[in-house]
């Protein structure tokens, strides 16, 4: 991923896909490891609100309470930008009614 091209605001909602590592749990044959599978399971999509963005990591929260000021924010999860593969922004359903309903759209 180009990491200088993905650039958002605090707040922005986003679907992140990146790649984790993975381990077995406890000894194992080496032989009995299927790596095609191991590979498969190690690709996640992450949604949330940006929180923070620096030189080598996105943190993104689950949910923002929006009228408090400072926000209180849930479950903050930071990815490493070198295990993104893509990062896109959306937009959040409830904002898109919330937005047609004060604008009689």
């Amino acid at each position: 991923m180009n990491n200088k091209k993905y650039k958002f605001a605090k707040g922005t909602s986003v679907i992140i896909w990146w790649t984790d590592s993975l381990h077995t749990q406890g000894w194992i044959r080496e032989n009995m490891i299927d790596y095609k599978k191991v590979k498969r399971h190690s690709k996640h999509m992450t949604s949330g609100f940006i929180t923070n963005e620096n030189r080598v990591s996105y943190s993104v929260a689950q949910s923002l309470q929006m009228y408090d000021n400072p926000r209180n924010l849930d479950s903050i999860m930071t990815i490493p930008k070198s295990c993104i593969t893509e990062i896109q922004q959306v937009k959040p359903i409830s904002l898109i009614n919330k937005k047609n309903k004060n604008n009689k759209v």
